[in-house]
């Protein structure tokens, strides 16, 4: 099983308890908001202290409380703003 899917099952098992956004969670977010689709490879150059599977399980929150959107599968994963979804989708 990949570690995607591995971190994914990990976050359905927990139910939310409202959006929360830690620091690391916000400057992610942030910088998705700014108009730069993120790759998984792509957050640890935004914080290079954090392990890459901090990052993924923050993206993972963050498109599971519904405030990012993904597209691809696998390492080709982007993840943007949920506006910019709707927007290509609708082209």
């Amino acid at each position: 099983m990949e570690l995607t899917q591995k971190l994914e099952a990990k976050v359905k098992t927990h139910p939310s308890k409202g959006t929360y956004m830690n620091e690391r969670q916000k400057k992610i977010f942030a910088a998705i908001q700014n108009g730069q689709p993120l790759k998984l490879a792509d957050p640890d150059t935004l914080m290079e202290e954090v392990s890459v599977n901090t990052q993924k399980k923050d993206l993972l929150y963050l498109k599971k409380e519904g405030l990012i959107d993904t597209m691809g599968k696998g390492k080709s994963t982007v993840y943007i703003t949920r506006d910019t979804a709707v927007t290509r989708n609708a082209e």
